[in-house]
Order: structure tokens, then C-alpha cells, then sequence
């Protein structure tokens, strides 16, 4: 196998997904700092809102900044060579996955 198929991420989607990840720790934050502000009738409990904003600044925060790290990071997200297939494409990527422990390739559809 001598072609290199390279597979570019898409920096449109990061970008999106950085603007969506932004919002969500805004609002997290906002849940935490003011909840009484955020209680309704399907969310009475200030208590169970401050936990769930903490919760969304945090977990949405960690996502800010894996996205930040692949938006500044130049790797293709997939490349696939005579060597094997190198994943580059989240920040718990595994690298290089030699052919000799790949034991089946197949096609599959997933959504589109």
C-alpha cells in the first residue's frame, strides 16, 4: 500500500462545538451562582440546580478545552497508510493501530 489517505477534522464542526460547549458553561454557571433564578415547575429545588450547574460547568468546561487543544492542534484527525491507521481525532486518541491488529474492516451507515 503506497497512497496515504489523510482525513482532515473539521474545524467548522470544532468551532461550533466550542461556541455550544461556551454556552453551556455560561448557563452552568449562571445555575450555580444565581439558581433561584432557573426554578420553575419542572425544577423547584435551588439545591438541585446550583448541583446541576456545577455539574454542567465542569463537564462542559473539560469539553471547552479538549476542543480548544484539537482547534489548535495541526494533526490530520485520521490517517491511513502502508503502516496502519493513525487516529488523531479526540484528545483520547490511541495513535498509530498497526494492520497486524486489525482484524476486520467493514462499512457501516450511521445516520447519513
Amino acid at each position: 500500500m503506497n497512497d496515504r489517505i489523510i482525513i482532515l477534522l473539521s474545524r467548522k464542526k470544532l468551532v461550533l462545538l466550542l461556541i455550544a460547549g461556551v454556552v453551556f458553561v455560561i448557563i452552568g454557571y449562571l445555575g450555580a451562582v444565581k439558581p433561584e433564578d432557573f426554578v420553575s415547575p419542572f425544577f423547584r429545588s435551588s439545591k438541585l440546580i446550583r448541583i446541576s450547574g456545577f455539574a454542567g460547568v465542569v463537564f462542559c468546561g473539560v469539553g471547552v478545552i479538549f476542543i480548544l487543544w484539537k482547534l489548535l492542534d495541526n494533526k490530520p484527525g485520521l490517517i491511513i497508510d502502508e503502516f496502519g491507521i493513525t487516529d488523531n481525532s479526540n484528545a483520547t486518541s490511541v495513535g498509530l493501530i498497526e494492520w497486524k491488529d486489525i482484524t476486520k474492516v467493514e462499512k457501516k451507515v450511521v445516520v447519513n
